[in-house]
């Protein structure tokens, strides 16, 4: 036979120590920032970001990633500037943080051609005419826009130079 009176008195302890419990966890989880959410836009692309509250503030990790504009306090649009990762941190009047939202902006592969010429690269948007668009990573040249092999062979020279040289070095030494 169970005993009932035990069974009571740890159900008012339970209830007890709950009713006393909750608002502190409650209190932990309100705190505590929103959960992080992933954007991904595409380079020269917006989205909308919209938040659960007004924010007071809102922060770029890395501005020249992606850039931001307000609406009002709670609607934000997102422009991918190059390509990469960052994030936004958005924080309410008290300082407490409502979102940190991951931003990457990526590159769109539609009418892309990707140009590797040695070591270096080249990037073209073939929409209707093939026109040469400088991304994070390619060769800034005006004046030689469709690269050589001599470049190569130029780099190539200087180290065995360097090479020759250092070997001579250390002949001397010895």
């Amino acid at each position: 036979m169970v005993n009932r009176k035990l069974i009571d008195r740890l159900s008012r302890r339970l209830i007890l120590s709950g009713a006393v419990l909750f608002p502190v966890i409650a209190a932990v989880f309100a705190a505590s920032p929103a959960a992080a959410t992933d954007v991904t836009i595409q380079i020269d692309q917006a989205a909308p970001i919209k938040l659960e509250r007004m924010a007071a503030m809102v922060i770029v990790g890395n501005p020249s990633i992606a850039d931001i504009s307000a609406h009002d306090g709670s609607l934000f649009f997102v422009t991918g500037r190059t390509m990469g990762t960052t994030n936004i941190i958005a924080i309410d009047n008290q300082g407490n943080t409502i979102a940190d939202i991951k931003i990457h902006v990526t590159v769109g592969e539609t009418h892309r051609v990707v140009l590797h010429r040695n070591v270096k690269r080249y990037t073209y948007s073939c929409a209707s005419n093939c026109e040469r668009i400088e991304m994070v990573g390619d060769v800034v040249s005006d004046k030689n826009p469709v690269p050589d092999f001599s470049d190569m062979d130029e780099a190539n020279n200087r180290k065995l130079k360097i090479a020759g040289e250092g070997k001579k070095i250390s002949e001397d030494a010895s």
